[in-house]
């Protein structure tokens, strides 16, 4: 992994781009929804630090315009608009970026769609191969940067479901499996290898078993481990 560029730029995906305005026009030629909401004046919250980028930035809302609505049942409408956003930001790699971090984000927070997501990356690579190795640094990123927090789990999912769909690499997904079994970070590091035990077995049965006899180690591990072992007892 490009470690050293993860580090460098920690920060750099929660921050507007220095051209932003540039984006603007833009933006505004993709349909947005109009909420009809009136903010009440006196209102205590327009005094408090705001975030960088707000929800009635034009780029913002063409984000939740298309993807408020993904769903297995509109797979193919969402592609469409995913590609007619990002040919719009192809000339402004600092737009991009922040774009496709979005789209992560977006599916960490939901959790339950991360394959529908990154079936869509599949298909916005197929159109734009130039975008996969975003993917592949922005999905890094985000294993660091949730690394110590409850969404490192969801962010494994993605590594996974991109693995399968190769738009990560095999090495890739190895060294996110070591790095969460030598940081302690047992539970995820057995979701991961769970989905990938069949292909993986060989390297990593012994490692299973002395974890499940390691007297340190949680039930909750210990039970996810003993599933690992019916899938591999059920072959």
């Amino acid at each position: 992994m490009d470690t050293d560029y993860i580090f460098q730029h920690r920060d750099s995906f929660t921050e507007k781009p220095s051209n932003y305005e540039e984006i603007v026009q833009i933006c505004e030629m993709i349909p947005v929804k109009d909420n009809g909401r009136r903010r009440k004046q006196g209102n205590r919250r327009r005094d408090r630090v705001q975030a960088v980028w707000q929800e009635d930035d034009p780029l913002m809302k063409s984000l939740n315009f298309v993807f408020n609505k993904l769903s297995a049942g509109n797979l193919d409408i969402i592609f469409n608009e995913t590609i007619r956003l990002l040919s719009l930001m192809l000339e402004y790699p600092e737009h991009l970026e922040y774009v496709i971090h979005d789209i992560f984000t977006r599916g960490i927070k939901t959790g339950y769609m991360i394959e529908l997501y990154v079936r869509l990356f599949k298909r916005v690579v197929g159109v734009y191969a130039k975008i996969q190795p975003i993917l592949v640094k922005i999905c890094e990123y985000l294993f660091y940067t949730h690394f110590h927090d409850d969404k490192l789990v969801v962010v494994c999912e993605f590594v996974s479901q991109m693995y399968v769909e190769e738009l990560v690499s095999k090495d890739t997904l190895l060294y996110c499996i070591d790095i969460l079994l030598e940081k302690e970070k047992y539970f995820e590091f057995c979701s991961l290898l769970e989905k990938h035990i069949i292909e993986l077995q060989d390297l990593y049965k012994g490692k299973l078993d002395a974890l499940f006899m390691s007297q340190g180690v949680s039930n909750k591990v210990k039970f996810k481990i003993t599933d690992i072992y019916d899938l591999l007892e059920s072959l």
